[in-house]
């Protein structure tokens, strides 16, 4: 190799190196906008639910907060939702356990409903259970009302002023239910639940 191509050569060698500077100051720009950005606006993961956990969660209305310490002693066996029939859920201590009669009727328990909104988990009753009930159609004013509207009317009632105040359920939600002894109104017995059963609604 001559001279002349030896200095060609170590001209090349010196081009790509000042290439590659030039794309690491732009690559490094980048960086740096892309890091400003996320540090002034970061990215929120979607909450990881998970499986019949109620660790964390904030319980609203006329729920007792201590439900989220309730011992998981009941399995769900059955469980389903229809426009027409309302909620069906059947566990293996139903009607196991114990009675009372906090108002006109006799209850074993409640309905519960488990759901994120703004981040937050929330946990609520939304009704008295009958001893032995397994279903619960929601009274709907009017009757053409959709279960949706329903349920929602239902969980928001008494919670006036909260973080629910903008909430509405919604097609897609991940929504949980399940059973408790009592937990509402103030009213405990046993303290006990049934697992979650989790669905997207």
């Amino acid at each position: 190799m001559t001279r002349e191509e030896i200095c060609d050569v170590g001209i090349y060698l010196q081009d790509i190196r000042l290439s590659l500077e030039d794309m690491a100051l732009e690559v490094g720009d980048i960086g740096a906008q892309l890091l400003k950005e996320c540090l002034e606006d970061p990215p929120v993961d979607p909450p990881v639910i998970p499986d019949n956990d109620l660790a964390g969660a904030l319980a609203l209305g006329l729920t007792t907060q201590e439900i989220i310490n309730f011992r998981v002693t009941s399995e769900i066996t059955g469980f389903s939702i229809s426009q027409k029939d309302g909620f069906y859920l059947n566990h293996t201590k139903l009607g196991e356990w114990l009675e009372t009669m906090p108002g006109t009727r006799w209850t074993d328990g409640n309905w519960c409903i488990v759901f994120w909104h703004k981040n937050e988990k929330i946990v609520r009753s939304f009704e008295y259970s009958s001893p032995g009930d397994t279903s619960k159609n929601l009274e709907r004013k009017p009757a053409s009302q959709p279960l949706t509207d329903s349920l929602t009317a239902y969980v928001k009632n008494h919670t006036e002023g909260t973080i629910l105040d903008s909430w509405k359920l919604r097609g897609g939600d991940s929504v949980g239910f399940f059973k408790t002894t009592l937990c509402h109104d103030g009213l405990r017995t046993t303290d006990e639940r049934t697992n979650v059963e989790w669905i997207n609604w």
